[in-house]
């Protein structure tokens, strides 16, 4: 028996190849002979740059200004034409405590300093992976480490490390052009202003209060302006703004897990399998829209190989994921407070346990499908 194994990562809990490994222990519990390949996988976002490492390549080590401008030292990927840039990686919402989270003070500063290296070492196509950031500023600071300059309505340029949004009235740009290919990667379809946009949909998750939402977002409908960013591009609130100021800059947009499962090669693996199991921390109706499981389950229902989810919690109603899975299951055993069920060994023991009640169903000549 061929089994693949494509896990998102459970978050706050374990790695997308944490999670597979726990479910291939359960396996093996039931089928000690079967061939079980451990795919880590991401949607494009946090976690991505540890799937992608699976493609020939190299860790790049850069000193970047995180969030709140203090220097750190952040990675990316490179190939031997493309780099692979997280923006999570540089500036994202767990690099920073809750006490520090001041929308006024936080910059997508550290983004742009990726992508110089990115283009000094001269890679033909650059892709920024958004999601998990910790900045709503439209993506501004990366602009200013790629040679932008923000100026207020006193003509005065805003000093770099600090959110310019809400105090932009006119924008510099660069004189230096990328010559690379840019691409922002995300399956999010927010636009990067309004009532679905960065500021009202995400910045209350990253210490934005209430009453301080419709200026952020009057500052984003300025730079929109400003820098021609269109409601209709997809993704361009993604990351706190960082996808239509990329957008600015000329980038392409890709589809987050399709784009990573072409990328790895998921589907010529699952042509060759029995089964595949997949899953993530949370399932709910949002999973059908550009999350992992079902972007791997599209793929096994197209070659007609059986596709079992797992989550940490599956809340209901699910019922847009049965054409594309077998079958959603929690791996929760009992109740558990949260705080206790995040644990990484809980998690790893109920994974395997979980993985292993679907395996005996099968063995039983009873498959769920």
């Amino acid at each position: 028996m061929n089994v693949l194994i494509a896990m998102d990562s459970f978050k706050g809990s374990l790695s997308s190849k944490d999670a597979g490994e726990a479910v291939k222990l359960g396996v093996k519990r039931v089928f000690p002979d079967s061939i079980v390949d451990v795919i880590p996988i991401a949607d494009g976002g946090e976690g991505s740059l540890d799937a992608i490492q699976t493609i020939p390549g190299q860790f790049e080590v850069v000193s970047i200004h995180q969030l709140d401008g203090k220097k750190r030292k952040a990675r990316y990927y490179r190939t031997a034409e493309a780099a692979y840039i997280e923006s999570a990686e540089a500036v994202g919402l767990h690099l920073i405590s809750s006490e520090e989270l001041e929308p006024s003070r936080l910059t997508s500063y550290g983004v742009g300093e990726l992508i110089q290296d990115a283009e000094r070492k001269g890679v033909k196509d650059i892709y920024v992976l958004l999601g998990g950031t910790g900045t709503t500023d439209g993506g501004l600071g990366m602009l200013q480490a790629l040679g932008y300059a923000c100026f207020n309505r006193s003509n005065e340029e805003i000093p770099l490390h600090q959110n310019p949004l809400r105090e932009l009235e006119t924008i510099r740009e660069s004189q230096t052009k990328l010559t690379a290919n840019l691409y922002l990667v995300t399956d999010v379809d927010n636009p990067y202003a309004g009532m679905r946009g960065a500021a009202y949909v995400f910045g209350p998750q990253k210490g934005m209060k209430k009453e301080d939402v419709s200026s952020y977002d009057a500052g984003l409908q300025r730079v929109a302006n400003l820098l021609s960013i269109s409601e209709r591009q997809k993704g361009a609130g993604a990351a706190g703004g960082i996808g239509g100021a990329l957008y600015a800059l000329g980038a392409n947009y890709v589809p987050g897990i399709m784009w990573m499962l072409q990328l790895l090669k998921v589907e010529d693996k699952i042509t060759k399998v029995d089964y595949v199991f997949t899953g993530e921390g949370q399932i709910d109706y949002q999973t059908a829209y550009g999350k992992v499981p079902a972007g791997v389950g599209e793929l096994a229902k197209k070659h007609k190989v059986p596709c079992y989810a797992l989550a940490g919690q599956v809340v209901e109603p699910i019922d847009n994921l049965y054409e594309k899975l077998t079958g959603v299951l929690s791996i929760q055993q009992g109740c558990l407070r949260v705080e206790e069920a995040i644990k990484p060994e809980v998690t790893k023991k109920q994974l395997a346990f979980s993985a292993e009640q679907v395996m005996r169903i099968i063995s039983s000549g009873r498959p769920l499908t």
